[in-house]
């Protein structure tokens, strides 16, 4: 059985986008043949804190649903500050690059991108050691971070991370973008670079399940990462709506949460509520019967795609999505719900007032309608046999 190897700063049980791709990514090449192990931390993402059982550990090796798993040392963080985020990745990269210098490795290699430190590092070893990189990059770093304010677009931090960027992208062998816009991106440091567009279609079945009739209220739920990106904190505290019509549920961690929690403690009958981070089935559970998703970025990030876009509307929920660029083409595109302008909260409200007057019945044929298109659009498994990289 042909091996292959996994990189990557984020694997469960860690939640979130990142976490389940790259999962998804290991299930589908061990469903095709390959005998997969993957090279991650051990688990501290979202909370920037050791999960239970990992703690005062070097490495850990286990097994996760037949998957090889090697977890190493990282001083966890969820820091806002780049440069404590940087030190986090370097002390992965203590026992992570010792392990690709030193051991048996199979000839292809997966690694993830972002965080560029992390990917620049195992490219060279790998690269030192003539293994077949297969870059996976779901967001153009520097660029994302310069147009959340992360960090300014000059500088020795700003010029290292270009290098780094423009490095791996010249190692790869293969480069898959999880977006046309990064794709295009590459292209233009990367003229001949073979390269694939691996959307982050989710794999699995799911029925659609109809909205409680006559209830009273019309649910709106956010579920992921509480971070500079999303905005939620502002988000929840420029909008405005009928707190008798409206519900809006709140679920995940991350930087915000306690800003969050404040908020809302403050403010006990607004209709916002709070739930912390659940596991991936209760999450499941707790949203399966309401309304809209909510999908914001604080502001337009070339390259990114959401990927609840596609894991909600194959749930069946309409999107309320407010992050524009190559999102809000797919979400117009295919009519899966709204689009609503990045920071235009009154427009947010005017909708959220439009859609708390649509009754049951309305509210069901919008997710029946989604669910549908969704379940043709988006197929993981489909994508993937149609990947050159991994056939043969």
């Amino acid at each position: 059985m042909p091996e292959i190897l996994i990189i990557t700063n984020y694997f469960p049980p860690e939640t979130g986008a990142a976490a389940n791709r790259i999962m998804q990514l290991a299930q589908l090449l061990q469903k095709n043949g390959r005998q997969v192990t993957v090279f991650c931390p051990l688990p501290n993402y979202p909370t920037g804190k050791l999960y239970p059982g990992y703690k005062n550990k070097l490495n850990t090796r286990e097994s996760v649903q037949g998957i090889s798993v090697v977890r190493f040392f990282i001083w966890p963080s969820a820091s806002k500050n780049p440069l404590v985020r940087l030190f986090s990745t370097a002390s992965l990269l203590l026992l992570l690059s010792f392990k690709l210098l030193f051991s048996r490795l199979p000839k292809d290699v997966v690694v993830q991108s972002p965080p560029l430190l992390l990917s620049f590092v195992c490219c060279a070893i790998l690269r030192l050691r003539r293994k077949k990189i297969i870059l996976n990059v779901s967001d153009l770093w520097p660029l994302a971070a310069v147009e959340l304010q992360v960090i300014p677009p000059k500088g020795i931090g700003y010029r290292a991370a270009c290098y780094f960027e423009r490095k791996i992208y010249g190692w790869a062998q293969v480069i898959l973008g999880q977006s046309e816009e990064i794709l295009t991106h590459i292209k233009s440091f990367k003229p001949k670079a073979t390269l694939e567009l691996y959307r982050n279609f989710p794999e699995f079945s799911h029925e659609a399940t109809p909205v409680v009739e006559n209830a009273e209220k019309v649910q709106i739920f956010y579920a992921g990462l509480l971070g500079v990106a999303q905005g939620i904190y502002r988000l929840l505290t420029e909008i405005s709506f009928d707190a008798n019509k409206v519900e809006i549920h709140v679920f995940g961690a991350g930087a915000e949460q306690d800003l969050i929690s404040r908020y809302l403690s403050q403010k006990p009958n607004c209709g916002i509520y709070f739930h912390g981070n659940l596991s991936r089935s209760e999450l499941q559970a707790r949203i399966e019967k309401m309304d809209f998703a909510l999908v914001p970025l604080v502001s337009r990030i070339y390259g990114s795609v959401p990927s609840k876009i596609f894991e909600y509307s194959k749930m069946g929920f309409p999107l309320i999505y407010m992050g524009g660029g190559e999102g809000s083409d797919i979400v117009r595109n295919f009519n899966l719900g709204y689009d609503v302008e990045t920071g235009d909260y009154k427009r947010l409200s005017e909708l959220i007032s439009q859609v708390a007057q649509l009754d049951s019945a309305e509210r069901m044929a919008l997710k029946s309608e989604v669910f549908l298109t969704a379940n043709r659009a988006f197929n993981a498994a489909e994508q993937f046999q149609n990947l050159a990289v991994f056939k043969g």
